[in-house]
């Protein structure tokens, strides 16, 4: 891993930390819930901006907007989730249609 993606990684694990354990469960379990409704559904690769709208819809919020990004690698390590290795064009506005990488779930 290099240096800049050492940095991502230890942004990511200060910005969980910051959240505390009770937030980070509960994200992991809406997450396995969205997860289980889109496969259900026949939809099983989403953009995290769905997840983070699914979320914050049901009263999920982050205190900070950088821990959304750090949960991916979280749903990754408790088998929820998997890189598709393909991006897309994300929708929101605050994101100005930037790639975002493609998840799928398990």
């Amino acid at each position: 891993m290099n240096t800049a993606q050492q940095l991502k990684v230890a942004g990511q694990q200060l910005a969980l930390f910051n959240h505390g354990s009770a937030w980070i469960q509960t994200a992991m379990e809406r997450l396995e819930l969205f997860c289980d409704t889109r496969k259900f559904n026949g939809q099983s690769e989403f953009l995290f901006e769905e997840f983070r709208e699914y979320a914050e819809s049901r009263g999920l919020y982050a205190a900070s907007p950088k821990v959304w990004g750090s949960l991916p690698r979280a749903g990754v390590k408790l088998g929820l989730i998997e890189s598709t290795g393909q991006y897309r064009a994300t929708t929101s506005a605050k994101t100005h249609g930037h790639p975002a990488l493609v998840w799928r779930s398990l």
